[in-house]
């Protein structure tokens, strides 16, 4: 199950610092969205043996995700909206949507350093925005906050869940 808004999200404060710079990738949300369904359905007809049904869902993960069962997923990658309100949500609902008996993973990408305390101050400064002084902060703000331990490398990072627990392994 793929979950996007494939909407623009740059926001108002990355719009005004970026002297524009965000316009183009907004402006990339219908080609983004037309190129994962082709994919998908590619991939569909090249596996119609295995069965295997890939559900894409256009609506914002904050509206779509409180609408699924708790503990129905093996598997949850992150890559949304990285203000820091919305990246809370996101992993939130990870933690709720992840299995929590046998062996199960929560990854995504975007969190360029493991998160220190200079670097959570740093962070709190910018929570509205996308990308700023190397980082996207609210991600490394989310991740610091509800996961005591992450493994990460080139800014992918994963929190195993293992019997309920939650940790790096």
């Amino acid at each position: 199950m793929l979950v996007d808004a494939w909407r623009p999200y740059a926001s108002s404060a990355d719009i005004e610092a970026s002297n524009g710079l965000w316009s183009a990738m907004d402006n990339a949300t219908s080609d983004a969205f037309l190129s994962t369904f082709l994919t998908c359905r590619r991939h569909e007809i090249a596996a119609a043996d295995r069965h295997i049904d890939i559900q894409i869902v256009r609506a914002p993960s904050r509206l779509f995700l409180p609408m699924l069962a708790a503990d129905t997923f093996d598997f949850i990658y992150i890559d949304g909206d990285h203000t820091y309100e919305n990246a809370t949500a996101d992993v939130k609902q990870a933690k709720r949507l992840i299995r929590k008996h046998g062996y199960a993973m929560i990854c995504g990408d975007d969190l360029e350093a493991f998160p220190t305390p200079p670097l959570i101050e740093a962070a709190r400064r910018h929570v509205d925005r996308d990308y700023v002084d190397g980082m996207h902060p609210g991600v490394l703000l989310a991740i610091a906050e509800h996961f005591e331990q992450v493994a990460m490398q080139n800014g992918f990072w994963h929190v195993v869940v293992q019997d309920g627990r939650f940790g790096s392994k």
